[in-house]
């Protein structure tokens, strides 16, 4: 299942941007958050 998150962690990072919620600098650092944090739980 883990990769579930990290496709959901991609979808949600690019919603955000395309809707107009985050600028792209801040959801990239979010979305490198997120994915170190899922790789801690071995994905």
């Amino acid at each position: 299942m883990p990769m579930v998150g990290v496709s959901n962690a991609f979808f949600s990072t690019a919603h955000d941007v395309l809707s107009g919620t985050k600028d792209g600098t801040q959801a990239v650092a979010d979305l490198e958050d997120e994915l170190a944090r899922l790789k801690r739980r071995n994905w």
